[in-house]
């Protein structure tokens, strides 16, 4: 659901009250479902997901340049991730891990940028830097990823959207 946050308010009965500014039939059929039960809510800042139009440009530029660099789609993605996407935090600390050296990181996920290893009682540890799934970008992180991958097909002679268009098409992303 989108809305706007009006007020928060505590009855004297120690409930809380929220108001939005729309009324959606889904909130009073969720509302009467967990009238009576322990809730979790969490609220956020609302952002844009990015478009499927965005989606599908990325993919078409992915997929050229996994052509020219004659590698398969989804390393060039995971390339093309790892040098442009988001990093995934959590409680706003970017999320490392580290494994096993003998552990391949690509089996744990998709989206994993090896930067050091650690050494812990004789034993090796890899450590990477976890990135987003492009599918949980919005649209500032998707159009950010799209200008590197787009810059990285121009410098491989592949023909893109010029940068007006481009432009144009990311602002029209932030206001869908």
């Amino acid at each position: 659901m989108k809305a706007n946050l009006v007020s928060i308010a505590k009855t004297p009965k120690g409930e809380w009250l929220i108001q939005f500014s729309t009324y959606e039939q889904s909130v009073v059929k969720q509302y009467d479902k967990l009238k009576d039960k322990m809730v979790d809510i969490s609220l956020k800042a609302f952002k844009e997901k990015r478009s499927l139009n965005a989606n599908a440009y990325f993919h078409a530029l992915n997929a050229q340049i996994a052509g020219v660099m004659n590698i398969s789609e989804d390393e060039c993605k995971k390339m093309m991730v790892l040098q442009y996407g988001t990093q995934l935090e959590a409680e706003d600390e970017v999320v490392v891990v580290q494994l096993p050296a003998s552990v391949n990181a690509d089996t744990v996920y998709p989206y994993a940028k090896w930067f050091d290893v650690l050494e812990y009682e004789g034993k090796y540890y890899n450590q990477f830097i976890l990135y987003k799934q492009t599918r949980f970008y919005n649209t500032a992180e998707m159009a950010r990823l799209i200008e590197g991958v787009t810059w990285e097909a121009k410098e491989l002679g592949i023909p893109t959207r010029d940068d007006i268009e481009l432009k144009r098409i990311i602002e029209a992303w932030e206001g869908e």
